[in-house]
């Protein structure tokens, strides 16, 4: 717990806390849900098409949602924060190695990613996001997260909560963007094909009020997002910025 406390002051010394924008005030227990979905074809041919990766464009995608969101949260054109700087996303990574592909259990770490809101174009957003998580899969941040999550998932719930709602109390991020790769065959239940999976990622209860979910499942991708319920601008903002920037994907 000590190593971990050392890292997390670390992290917050090498990067700037993030900007202020609606999604960070203090929120309450009552929840909104929204969900959309793409094809998962449309995701690959826009990250082929400028050498991302399906994370990528879904961050990118996340982007040009926020920058609607923000835009009508009136702070302007650029849909930035006042202060100019753009959010950050916290994004869980597999830090799984090649040979451990039979292990049982995650093996995860965190990075911060600035999301470019202010770029109207898919393909620009998809090009400054892919140069960032590039950049950091190989950095010293990956590592430290992970020893973060590692703590977390070992530690008592006590010490766990501590651990999160510091994380929180010193906005670090803006919104939790968690992108999982599921089964791409159809399930069944009772001979009743599923459909389609939507994920719920927890807000962090001091200052989140918007997480964002997302997981491929059958030739699909799922987003699913979660909000405090008196968000404002409210979650349907939200979820018609995501439609919007998903009309933006290849045909």
């Amino acid at each position: 717990m000590r190593r971990t406390a050392e890292v997390a002051l670390e992290l917050a010394r090498a990067r700037p806390q993030a900007p202020m924008t609606p999604l960070n005030r203090s929120i309450s227990a009552n929840r909104r849900f929204a969900i959309a979905h793409a094809g998962l074809p449309a995701l690959k041919r826009a990250g082929k098409a400028v050498g991302g990766t399906v994370n990528d464009v879904v961050l990118a995608i996340v982007a040009g949602m926020l920058g609607r969101y923000l835009a009508a949260a009136s702070l302007g054109a650029s849909a930035r924060p006042a202060d100019g700087r753009a959010p950050v996303a916290l994004v869980p990574v597999s830090v799984r190695e090649p040979t451990g592909g039979g292990e049982m259990g995650n093996r995860i770490s965190t990075v911060f990613v600035d999301l470019p809101v202010g770029e109207p174009d898919l393909s620009a957003r998809i090009r400054a996001i892919t140069a960032q998580t590039s950049e950091l899969k190989e950095s010293a941040a990956v590592r430290a997260g992970a020893l973060m999550v590692g703590a977390a998932g070992w530690a008592p719930p006590l010490i766990s909560g501590m651990l999160a709602r510091a994380m929180g109390s010193v906005r670090a991020f803006n919104v939790v963007v968690s992108n999982i790769p599921g089964p791409q065959q159809p399930f069944y239940l009772s001979g009743v094909r599923m459909r389609e999976i939507y994920p719920v990622v927890p807000l962090n209860p001091a200052n989140q009020g918007l997480t964002i979910g997302i997981v491929s499942y059958d030739g699909q991708v799922c987003f699913g997002l979660l909000a405090e319920r008196d968000l404002d601008p409210p979650l349907s903002s939200a979820a018609a910025g995501l439609r919007a920037a998903l009309a933006e994907l290849p045909a």
